[in-house]
């Protein structure tokens, strides 16, 4: 179970290298509390820590489990959901829409 979020998207064009977020709307965060599963049109994700001091960021589930490594595509996700407020405020102190990274070059 999870949370769903929308996506905002860079409107000048897609920098994700065909990230997950530059194929969907919206993604399901499985590790935070929620009603949602994860489905094909709504991929599985993770909030974790970012790479700098109290900041978070996403990941998409899929590819994390292979391995990979990713960097910020220019979308962002958000959701309005206390639960995703609360999740996010415990690793940055504060809530505010959350960087993508799903990035990656092969």
């Amino acid at each position: 179970m999870g949370l769903h979020v929308n996506i905002y998207k860079w409107n000048l064009g897609d920098c994700t290298n065909g990230g997950i977020s530059s194929k969907t709307h919206e993604l399901c965060l499985v590790n935070v509390p929620g009603p949602f599963e994860p489905e094909k049109k709504i991929p599985a994700a993770l909030l974790v820590e970012g790479n700098l001091p109290n900041t978070a960021k996403i990941v998409p589930l899929k590819e994390t489990r292979k391995g990979k490594w990713f960097m910020f595509g220019g979308n962002f996700a958000y959701s309005s959901d206390a639960r995703f407020c609360d999740a996010v405020e415990k690793l940055q102190g504060s809530s505010s829409p959350v960087a993508i990274h799903d990035r990656t070059e092969d």
